[in-house]
């Protein structure tokens, strides 16, 4: 018999919002147990709840970028259980029309092939408070009651391996960074993963009992949890023992799931309208606004699929994902230029002007240059016009004299046609400076690296740049094997 796993999973995401999904209660995650709470998050009666703006927008960029229909009516229900988690009895939550459904997720597997996830639905709810163990006793901190979520639900049939469910988390983590919905942390509780398992055999059409793992807390701990859920069914099935629907844990110290409870359905939550938040609509006014915000977001997830068609390695389009947009959208304006250059533009964009910049500790969208002053600079440095040394003066004379963009471009103007000194010239500057740094000279004697920066550092700043960068070096690796043999 030969079994396969069917894998669901269920993602809650905390927003990256100041203040709670239906209350003004300030988000505090540094405050202590039951600190950052208000009468809102003990339910004291005659309160009603308050839309928080942000979290809608949220779902809206989320929904957006995974391709999903989105519901123009904005409406909230009630899921009905009563747990000391949940001081309502209830939790605001979206059941019978989610904000989004029917996504699609581009995964990029290990070979650097893409393979699509389907998003059953996200939808917005608010969180409940913190379970804590103490010496035995359960004890709750409200402060996380009621701090805005998104639930994200995959499809049953996405995933043929724990592999695949570890890269589809880790891609959706660096997703919703770059959407600044949410930090993702795992290991904070910001992101908390269930997964559902079954097994079946490759003749099955109808899904098997599952068993539900919830909130696992790492990527490890989830690869783990899910290859002994999935070789547990199996082998219960291979000895004819009775496979139940369960809510269970992992747990680290034994590495395995452990059973909480038998695991219910929706009908157990009695879910009902939320009367005290009216239905309110997306207008197209609103959307287009939402839009706007969205759209320089959204580049860098479309982006993946375009750069490995351009023959860009997989790691560096990882490098790329996990740069700031601007740097996405400059690369992308380059790469459309001239796409057999992609890789020199890489190097140009993520490896010499981001060590520029890393020096000055500032990105590219903080400096006044533009895409096309960086083209310009591109070019300059592949004709020779420019070297490594005076590429980054360059940049560095940019933004210290904080000079605007059109004074940018008339510096690169001059650059471009200033008049380059010719090989005789070249050739005697170099003799000059050989004579006037004598002492260094023979201090640097044996080490030709170190030779080799003395001379041709001299020669830019005699030459204020003006002298070919491979000329110059030719020159230069001439004199010194001469002055090598002496």
């Amino acid at each position: 018999m030969s079994f396969k796993p069917i894998i669901g999973l269920e993602i809650h995401l905390e927003l990256n919002t100041n203040t709670k999904a239906f209350s003004r209660t300030i988000i505090n995650k540094n405050s202590i147990a039951n600190e950052a709470i208000t009468a809102y998050d003990l339910a004291h009666p005659g309160l009603k709840p308050r839309v928080n703006e942000k979290m809608v927008r949220f779902g809206y960029y989320l929904a957006k970028t995974l391709k999903m229909n989105i519901a123009d009516e904005i409406i909230f229900d009630r899921k009905n259980y009563f747990y000391p988690d949940l001081a309502k009895g209830f939790q605001i939550t979206q059941f019978n029309k989610p904000i989004g459904t029917e996504g699609i997720f581009p995964l990029m597997l290990e070979d650097g092939s893409f393979k699509e996830i389907a998003i059953k639905e996200i939808h917005l709810e608010e969180d409940t408070a913190k379970q804590i163990s103490i010496n035995g006793e359960t004890r709750f901190d409200f402060n996380r009651a009621g701090i805005p979520l998104i639930e994200i639900v995959t499809s049953h049939e996405n995933f043929t391996s724990e592999k695949e469910v570890t890269l589809f988390i880790q891609q959706f983590q660096e997703l919703v960074r770059l959407l600044d919905i949410s930090d993702a942390k795992l290991e904070d509780g910001s992101m908390r993963v269930d997964v559902n398992i079954s097994v079946r055999e490759e003749s099955d059409t109808d899904f098997r009992k599952r068993s539900e793992i919830k909130n696992i807390n790492s990527i490890a701990n989830i690869e783990s949890a899910i290859k002994f859920e999935t070789d547990l069914q199996i082998q219960k099935y291979l000895t004819n023992e009775e496979v139940f629907e369960e809510t269970k844990r992992w747990d680290e110290e034994t590495s395995t799931t452990i059973k909480m409870r038998n695991k219910g359905n929706s009908d157990h939550y009695n879910y009902i309208a939320e009367t005290n938040i009216l239905p309110f609509f997306l207008t197209d006014e609103m959307k287009e606004s939402l839009l706007k915000n969205l759209e320089e977001k959204m580049i860098s997830f479309e982006e993946r699929e375009f750069l490995f068609k351009n023959n860009l390695s997989i790691d560096k389009i990882k490098i790329v994902l996990n740069s700031f947009p601007t740097n996405i959208i400059i690369f992308r304006a380059f790469i459309e230029k001239n796409p057999e250059k992609i890789n020199h533009y890489f190097s140009f964009i993520f490896e010499r002007l981001q060590g520029i910049l890393k020096e000055l500790n500032m990105e590219i969208f903080e400096t006044k240059m533009t895409w096309k002053h960086l083209q310009d600079l591109f070019f300059l440095l592949e004709n020779k016009v420019l070297n490594n040394s005076t590429l980054k003066n360059t940049i560095i004379d940019f933004i210290k004299k904080d000079i605007d963009q059109d004074e940018i471009t008339e510096a690169i103007c001059k650059l471009k046609n200033q008049k380059q000194l010719t090989k005789e010239e070249i050739t005697i500057l170099v003799d000059e400076i050989i004579d006037e740094q004598e002492k260094n000279i023979e201090k640097f004697k044996d080490n030709e690296k170190k030779l080799n920066g003395l001379l041709m550092g001299q020669l830019m700043k005699k030459t204020q740049g003006k002298a070919n960068a491979a000329i110059s070096s030719s020159i230069i690796k001439e004199k010194i094997v001469k002055i090598m043999k002496l």
